[in-house]
């Protein structure tokens, strides 16, 4: 298994901090995974290789193709967990508990 630290950044460093965060890329045996903070997405080795070789947010590279998905993940799974809390607050005022 190898484990590469990545320090994902904009390819201009005059602009706010916000895009510039620490991804892990991990190799275990024929998969591959890139990780942010608690998000893990499965990629290819394509992807691994071009994130490892230039880990910049710009047009068309694939750390940004990573990015947007990391977020998109992100988003995803709040968005379920807001509806959830939605449907458990909603049952619960219904009961008139």
């Amino acid at each position: 298994m190898e484990i590469t630290k990545l320090n994902i950044s904009l390819v201009e460093s005059n602009v706010v901090e916000v895009f510039q965060y620490v991804a892990v890329v991990i190799q275990h045996k024929k998969r591959y995974f890139y990780c942010v903070d608690n998000t893990i997405l499965k990629i290819t080795e394509s992807e691994y290789n071009f994130v490892t070789a230039n880990p910049y947010l710009y047009y068309f590279s694939t750390a940004l193709k990573l990015h947007f998905l990391v977020q998109e993940k992100i988003r995803k799974h709040s968005k379920k967990s807001t509806n959830m809390l939605s449907f458990i607050y909603n049952l619960i005022s219904s009961l008139n508990l």
